[in-house]
């Protein structure tokens, strides 16, 4: 059997979940790293304590089964994905 996780983004202020998406846990760690550290083209970035990361359900690629997850599993907020300015810039120098 092979699956991917389904997550979403929260956003506190709106009580609202964002378009779900699919990675396994590698791939979401660095998307969500890739959004909130993209500090000019992502409105999620200006506000990443508005957001929390939640695992809503598991999709399997062999069978084309949907599960969700309730409740759902929250992975912590988007803000744990940050990295400073200056560490990011010493990435982008080596």
């Amino acid at each position: 059997m092979q699956t991917v996780n389904i997550y979403s983004l929260y956003d506190s202020k709106t009580d609202i979940y964002s378009i779900p998406l699919t990675f396994n846990e590698d791939e979401m760690k660095a998307y969500f790293s890739m959004l909130v550290n993209s500090f000019d083209d992502f409105p999620e970035a200006d506000h990443p304590t508005d957001f929390v990361v939640v695992q809503v359900g598991v999709f399997d690629l062999t069978l084309g089964l949907l599960s969700s997850i309730s409740p759902n599993k929250i992975i912590g907020p988007l803000s744990q994905f940050l990295v400073s300015r200056e560490t990011q810039e010493k990435k982008n120098e080596s």
